[in-house]
């Protein structure tokens, strides 16, 4: 390779990391099997856009990844990368953040989908948080998600900043709640509560989960429980 050919490549190598480090693109159809992960899955994601923090779009000679736009055939006719190469890569900490992203939509958002238990918490799966006993395995998890959405049909939890990451690691700050119109519950660590109170919680976290080859391993909650409970009655307000 000569050297104008090297700087070339190094300079479009620095194009890609400072415009695109979220978005994984191929450019051109070939070879899309030695893509990473959302190259791979693009056409049939099961990642929400709000999970992924990017759009890819489709055919389309552009996309937009932070407010800039980048065109794809006029990076093709000028490349110096073999087309074999040529891909955005996501990071592990995006991908990690993507696993996190879909969690919180799909396990603790409005509509809940117990499928994803299986597909990105890892076998003997630990959340913990203060309200609840810590729970082991998959199994577990959907009983307790299922219990806890009979109690409070319109539970919901959303995040309220951008997902953090650091190697394995990744920490999300989240509000929600819902109100007890459903049956008896008695999961909470302080007492249980009657069937059908109306009582409303509404209380916010942190949480800080461990995410190894692509599955949850750890969800290790911060939160506001003593407010939570304070709502719902279980705890009486300092006079």
């Amino acid at each position: 390779m000569s050297v104008p050919e090297k700087i070339g490549r190094q300079h479009e190598r620095r194009i890609i990391d400072d415009i695109a480090p979220t978005a994984c693109l191929q450019l051109g159809q070939a070879n899309a099997a030695r893509c990473p992960l959302l190259c791979r899955q693009r056409r049939n994601s099961r990642i929400s856009p709000d999970a992924r923090h990017f759009r890819i779009s489709g055919q389309e000679p552009e996309f937009d990844v932070g407010g800039q736009r980048l065109d794809i055939a006029a990076i093709e006719g000028r490349s110096t990368i073999p087309a074999n190469e040529r891909c955005f890569s996501m990071s592990k900490q995006d991908e990690n953040k993507a696993v996190v992203g879909r969690w919180f939509t799909e396990f603790w958002g409005k509509s809940v989908n117990l499928g994803v238990i299986d597909e990105i918490a890892a076998p003997d799966m630990l959340p913990k948080y203060s309200l609840h006993e810590p729970r082991r395995g998959r199994a577990d998890i959907k009983a307790f998600m299922t219990d806890f959405r009979a109690a409070f049909p319109d539970l919901n939890f959303w995040g309220t900043a951008d997902l953090i990451a650091e190697g394995d690691y990744v920490v999300g700050q989240w509000d929600g709640g819902g109100t007890h119109t459903g049956p008896a519950f008695n999961d909470f660590l302080i007492g249980g509560l009657p069937a059908a109170t109306g009582r409303k919680m509404r209380f916010t976290g942190t949480t800080v989960l461990k995410v190894i080859d692509g599955k949850i391993v750890e969800e290790i909650g911060l939160d506001d429980g003593v407010t939570a409970l304070t709502q719902l009655g279980l705890l009486k307000a300092a006079a």
